[in-house]
């Protein structure tokens, strides 16, 4: 009789454990693009990856707690297949990415490195698993849309956070939380740790932040949520131009030609019409912007065309290497060994010059090919473009609010990986990235 008592008394609040699970995702959200340590700050901080790694613990522990011992089942059941699609056909690219991502880390010539990742990267097949385990947790466990306004919610905390810091760096406020924008030649990093890094993250969240400015009154926020809006609009858009990245400046472009494109088609507006205007407005800004002497000496005429050489000069290399082993590569986070063999003096004098390190190829498309091979770079392909088909669809059929939403979502990843075109993939961003892919994947099972 004591023994049911007690049961009886510890009675699980299965509600309260939900609200506890949404709680620990929405304080990742905000914590992993703020948070370093400044004993160990680096560009490539590994005390995020600690972070991520712990969050996720608490996530899974508390899921697979509610999955082992709540009565009611958590994963869809045999009645719901027919109405819904089946998990494994959501999940599929995600698998198919990592099985031959496995293959390629497996095959290289360190496949305990490549697993692990370097020390300063730490973008081994160890983090793919981590951001792929956070891709399912979010697809199980987001179950209405009002769960994905508090996701926008948290985004654009961390964005007014990673921004304000960014503009105390910029003024030079001294303090012992505060780094110098001296290392990074005048250029801010913010808590993100390089200038080319923290303009690809604000690509992703900027959209967020325009979302919520402009659906104010369908998303019901008060006066002072409208102004953090606005500063935080602001701010992020003033740090994004204090990290002077022109990968960053390319991927504000694409993005807004993309999204300018979406509207349209949404709308049924002419899209010839609007994309001309806004060319030309981008084409007079540049125009007015450089004869006014406006642009850091970054985007001058012939630093731009230093860049573009020192580029092309590694692209060619790169090349060269995946033609060498062209189905799986080299393994997740080994580009530096093989990338290492076509080191020239010449790189020396271009390194000091311009701070690019011919240890990645510094384009996401022959990056992806130099550490997963073909077959790695097809299955990511499908893996974003599987999750864009269903964004597409969605917005065809969704309601104002809510499709307006799906084209921020989407204009934030196509900005970010048009930006990657000139970088690589960091820590933070990939692990929001695949948070977009989870939201996208689920949308339509989504409760409104």
């Amino acid at each position: 009789m004591n023994g049911s008592k007690n049961i009886k008394k510890w009675r699980i609040n299965w509600d309260g454990l939900d609200a506890t699970l949404e709680i620990i995702w929405l304080l990742l959200l905000i914590i992993l693009p703020t948070f370093f340590l400044p004993f160990i700050f680096s560009p490539f901080q590994t005390e995020k990856i600690f972070i991520f790694i712990l969050f996720l613990c608490l996530l899974y522990g508390i899921w697979l707690f509610k999955i082992f011992f709540k009565p009611k089942p958590l994963l869809p059941s045999p009645d719901n297949r027919q109405k819904n699609r089946r998990p494994i056909q959501d999940l599929a690219p995600g698998i198919l990415l990592i099985f031959f991502l496995f293959l390629s880390s497996y095959f290289s010539d360190n496949f305990s490195l490549s697993f692990e990742g370097s020390f300063l990267r730490s973008m081994g097949l160890f983090f793919w698993l981590l951001c792929f385990l956070f891709f399912v947790f979010l697809y199980f466990n987001l179950k209405t849309k009002k769960q994905v306004e508090r996701i926008n919610w948290a985004i654009v905390i961390s964005t007014f956070l990673v921004s304000a810091y960014g503009i105390l760096q910029f003024f030079n406020i001294s303090g012992s939380f505060i780094f110098s924008t001296d290392q990074m030649a005048g250029r801010v990093y913010s808590t993100i740790g390089q200038p080319n890094f923290l303009a690809s993250w604000l690509l992703l969240t900027l959209p967020f932040v325009v979302w919520q400015f402009f659906h104010a009154k369908t998303i019901r926020i008060n006066f002072i949520q409208k102004i953090f809006c606005v500063l935080t609009l602001l701010f992020s858009l003033f740090t994004l131009w204090t990290t002077q990245s022109r990968g960053g400046i390319i991927g504000i472009i694409m993005g807004s030609l993309f999204f300018s494109f979406l509207f349209c088609w949404r709308t049924n507006k002419k899209i010839f019409y609007t994309l001309l205007i806004f060319l030309g407005i981008v084409a007079i800004l540049l125009l007015v912007s450089h004869y006014a002497h406006l642009l850091p000496a970054r985007f001058e005429i012939d630093n731009l065309k230093t860049a573009a050489e020192l580029r092309f000069f590694i692209w060619d290399k790169a090349w060269a290497l995946i033609q060498d082993r062209p189905f799986l590569g080299y393994g997740p986070d080994m580009q530096f060994f093989p990338m290492m063999t076509q080191y020239s003096p010449i790189m020396g004098v271009l390194e000091s010059i311009r701070v690019v390190y011919l240890d990645r190829a510094h384009n996401i498309a022959l990056d992806q090919l130099l550490f997963g091979g073909v077959f790695g770079f097809l299955s990511f392909l499908y893996l974003l473009g599987s999750a864009f088909w269903r964004g597409l669809k969605a917005i065809k059929i969704d309601t104002e609010k809510y499709y307006f939403f799906l084209i921020c979502l989407m204009t934030g990843a196509v900005s970010y990986l048009a930006s990657l075109q000139f970088s690589f993939f960091e820590i933070v961003d990939l692990a929001y990235l695949w948070a977009y892919l989870a939201i996208l994947y689920k949308w339509k099972k989504l409760a409104d």
